[in-house]
């Protein structure tokens, strides 16, 4: 009686299941153009030393500095992979120009810099939206890093001073549909962020 119960049990998680990919698998194309978007990006994460006012501003401060290199270490990457090399490559000069302005403003903490990647929610960018999932960062953490953060897009270059890179000019025709959602496809990009949402806690829980 129990190995019976027990194979119900199994057939109808399975039934669950078998329902759940047929009613999803009209959107597989949707959901892999919104992985294509997360693998065709690179963020700028930095996050400041607190949420005190001096701390916020020098963020921004050591932003300015960051967004004015970038543009000559990285802001011709052809790719998001050339961008993550040439990042890659770069941490260290990041880094102390990260620091050169934190020593200018007698701030006690440093800088670190990294590239990695990190979960972000559904965010807004402009007229764009970049759905949430995993994304490639330069992250630059400025001490303690328990201040609120500022991102922005460096590849495509949308927040470099020096560049015009547009979103057409990097993301296919798929792409754009995923960025800019049409009233017919507000479902498949919430379907997407759900998706994305149940991965990164299935990742947290299996680390």
């Amino acid at each position: 009686m129990l190995k019976y119960t027990s194979d119900k049990k199994i057939f109808g998680i399975c039934a669950a299941l078998l329902a759940a990919a047929l009613t999803l698998l009209p959107f597989t194309g949707y959901f892999a153009a919104s992985r294509q978007v997360r693998d065709d990006v690179v963020r700028l994460h930095v996050l400041a030393d607190s949420d005190d006012e001096a701390d916020q501003r020098i963020k921004l401060k050591v932003r300015d500095a960051v967004l004015e290199n970038a543009s000559a270490l990285f802001g011709d990457a052809s790719d998001a992979d050339n961008a993550k090399t040439q990042i890659g490559s770069n941490l260290a000069l990041l880094t102390q120009t990260a620091n050169s302005v934190l020593e200018a403003e007698g701030v006690p903490y440093r800088a670190t810099a990294q590239l990695t990647y990190e979960y972000f929610d559904t965010r807004a960018y402009g007229d764009l939206t970049l759905p949430a999932g995993r994304y490639a960062a330069l992250k630059i953490v400025l001490g303690s890093g328990e201040g609120q953060n500022w991102w922005c897009v460096v590849f495509p270059p949308l927040c470099l001073p020096a560049a015009e890179g547009t979103a057409a000019a990097v993301f296919s025709e798929d792409e754009m549909t995923v960025l800019r959602p049409s009233e017919g496809y507000r479902i498949r990009f919430k379907l997407a962020e759900i998706a994305a949402e149940i991965a990164e806690k299935w990742r947290k829980r299996n680390k």
